[in-house]
């Protein structure tokens, strides 16, 4: 399964996982910043107090909580514990922690330097801070303020940063959606009207493409409707005529020589084809024909009168029809069914001039066969292409199951008037 990207969701994750991890970052730093401000004040704190003390007579003092001596064995043991050699650098400041883990507090804090007074001589101060036994200087306490301060404050601009997000993700999402249910709602009478105000310069431009060309489109089909249906009934009159006259040769010499006969005979069967082939560019020329009444259709009575009416086809012709059929009764469009099975058969029967042509029916499906076994140049009186076009769009408007294949020796037409049952 497919899943389908959404703009606004998208944008949304993006942005807002771009906000938390500036926040994250910048809690980070703020964090970092404030401990190496404490270390600094710390180091400062351990040289005025190297330099401020006065050393007993075991050459030791304590002040502010520090631990001064001049002598590195005198160091408190627990210092020493984590400094196990003396600090090889003055005024180096050294800091060493016990932590459960990366996300607790430490639970001892110990710190050393080696410090060189004015009067250049060189003291070791210590100091360790646990938070059972030793209570947290107030700088401390303000730092764990300052800690949650910060995290705070980067969870409030998160949160206020996603809710100015979703309100200008909304102020844009609307009119997207807006241009989204008025595309869907276009016809062809209201094509002409300009589009609605969007809002935005970029939507009102896109709304605008798509009405111009789907009122391109919709021209062009009316241009081709208004051709159909003028040449529909422009070419009857000139039909008409050479039918008229057909059926006059006929009086007039009833018994012609062969190859007059032969002539009038192509005249005639193709002056029918013209004339089924307008009736059918005329009906699918209207538009409100695509919702015509079912009715009850004996399917295989149709296909047998179909067979009857076209029977002058294959006059002269040595072609041998094969109809099997069952009683069907089904709801369908008789006007469109009667043209389909007339344009399938009239093919058939046009295009065999030496053959069979075979007309199977059971149920819904008919299936049109036909096998020619003259020269293909007997064949090029009338293409295959207008009456097969018409019969698939036909197909198309009714949802009909259609196919067509070419064989060696003619067409297999199949059609599903009513789909599987």
């Amino acid at each position: 399964m497919k899943i389908r990207l959404s703009i606004r969701l998208y944008l949304l994750g993006t942005l807002v996982f771009l906000i938390t991890s500036l926040a994250a970052l910048y809690f980070v730093v703020t964090v970092q910043y404030f401990i190496e401000g404490l270390d600094k004040a710390n180091q400062h704190l351990m040289i005025n107090v190297a330099n401020e003390a006065v050393l007993g007579d075991d050459g030791q003092a304590s002040l502010l909580g520090y631990h001064i001596t001049k002598n590195y064995a005198d160091v408190p043991p627990v210092v020493r514990q984590h400094f196990p050699a003396a600090p090889p650098t003055e005024f180096q400041f050294n800091k060493a922690h016990v932590q459960e883990n990366l996300f607790s507090r430490p639970s001892e804090m110990h710190f050393l330097m080696l410090v060189r007074t004015p009067a250049g001589e060189l003291r070791y101060v210590s100091r360790t801070m646990d938070k059972i036994n030793t209570p947290p200087p107030r700088a401390h306490g303000g730092g764990r303020n300052l800690v949650k301060s910060a995290l705070l404050l980067g969870l409030s601009v998160i949160v206020v940063f996603t809710l100015l997000l979703l309100l200008i993700l909304r102020s844009i999402s609307n009119p997207m959606e807006a241009l989204r249910d008025w595309a869907r709602g276009l016809q062809p009478e209201n094509l002409r009207q300009p589009a609605p105000d969007f809002r935005y310069n970029e939507l009102n431009t896109l709304a605008e493409i798509v009405r111009s060309s789907l009122l391109f489109v919709q021209q062009a089909l009316d241009r081709e409707h208004d051709f159909l249906r003028h040449a529909s009934h422009e070419l009857r009159t000139p039909i008409a005529t050479v039918r008229s006259n057909v059926e006059l040769l006929h009086k007039l010499n009833p018994d012609p020589p062969e190859k007059e006969r032969k002539v009038i005979a192509r005249i005639e069967r193709a002056s029918a084809t013209m004339n089924h082939l307008t009736d059918t560019l005329l009906w699918l020329s209207r538009e409100a024909e695509s919702n015509l009444p079912t009715e009850p259709v004996e399917l295989d009575q149709m296909l047998a009168q179909t067979c009857q009416d076209l029977r002058y086809l294959l006059q002269g012709k040595e072609v041998e029809v094969h109809i099997d059929t069952r009683p069907t009764v089904l709801p369908l469009p008789r006007i469109a069914v009667q043209i389909m099975l007339a344009n399938l058969i009239r093919n058939a029967f046009q295009h065999t001039q030496a053959g069979e042509v075979w007309i199977e029916q059971e149920g819904a499906r008919v299936a049109i066969v036909n096998r020619n076994h003259s020269a293909a140049d007997d064949l090029q009186e009338l293409g295959f292409g207008l009456g097969l076009d018409l019969t698939r769009k036909l197909a198309e408007r009714f949802q009909w199951v259609y196919k067509n294949e070419v064989t060696a020796h003619g067409h297999e037409a199949e059609v599903r008037f009513a789909g599987e049952h």
